[in-house]
């Protein structure tokens, strides 16, 4: 017991230390968070924020002439990328302003702690995991994507945890792993039409790593359980997406 109140102590200072790490690298949005949104002004950021007030607001209200004046649009083909976080906007009814701030930190934060635990569970040390942490977090090319208001980018932080998983699934395939495996899986695709692309890779390089590096057969009758537990979690976030996106025509911006 007190083995495991250590571990959540000291996964609670790291956290801590990595948000901290996520206000600095997005200064000087922690100054005026309510007025100031993190991103460049020109870009895409205004999107976001103007989808999460309508969340909030009109929620039910899928075409909309608020947009694209006088003909209006249907929202889910103007921001059809993340399904999820304009969901999470109209459970929590703040300042849509703070709420993109909030879900940028949230993002760098959990893709910091994805690559500690994936770097830990390689093998490497203390001051590596957490320092690969960092690195995630501070990484040029994720700090473009907040500039340039992508957000859908930087979701791909569930794409690290995705691949925690899947290392432990191959490791030693359980029902429980294979479902946090899929539920990773379906909040990835939920939140960016980009991260389906980016599991499939990360699932081709685990595979063939293991096929050339192993000789030990890789699908077994346990991994066969795991994997098709995965799939029916996985499904239930696929079908909402799928009918959105085939509802109101999201696909074609989709594909």
């Amino acid at each position: 017991m007190e083995a495991v109140t250590h571990r959540l102590q000291h996964w609670k200072t790291v956290c801590l230390l990595y948000i901290v790490c996520a206000i600095i690298t997005t200064y000087p949005m922690i100054l005026s968070p309510m007025q100031t949104v993190v991103g460049h002004e020109q870009a895409s950021v205004a999107c976001h924020v103007w989808v999460y007030w309508w969340a909030q607001n009109h929620a039910a209200e899928i075409v909309t002439p608020m947009i694209f004046y006088p003909y209006g649009a249907d929202v889910v083909q103007l921001y059809g990328s993340d399904l999820l976080s304009p969901v999470l906007a109209y459970l929590f009814p703040i300042s849509p302003v703070l709420l993109y701030n909030l879900w940028i930190l949230f993002l760098l934060v959990m893709g910091g702690m994805g690559i500690r635990r994936l770097v830990a569970d390689l093998g490497g040390s203390w001051g590596g995991a957490f320092s690969g942490g960092v690195l995630y977090m501070t990484g040029a090319f994720f700090h473009h994507e907040v500039l340039n208001g992508t957000a859908e980018i930087v979701a791909a932080s569930t794409v690290v945890w995705y691949l925690v998983y899947l290392r432990k699934v191959l490791d030693a395939p359980t029902l429980r792993l294979g479902y946090v495996l899929g539920v990773w899986a379906g909040v990835a695709t939920a939140l960016s039409a980009y991260n389906p692309f980016f599991l499939m890779i990360v699932t081709l390089c685990e595979m063939l790593h293991r096929a050339t590096k192993d000789s030990e057969p890789i699908l077994t009758s346990a991994l066969v359980k795991s994997g098709v537990m995965s799939m029916l979690s996985f499904l239930s976030f696929l079908i909402p997406v799928a009918w959105l996106h085939l509802k109101h025509g999201a696909g074609d911006t989709f594909s």
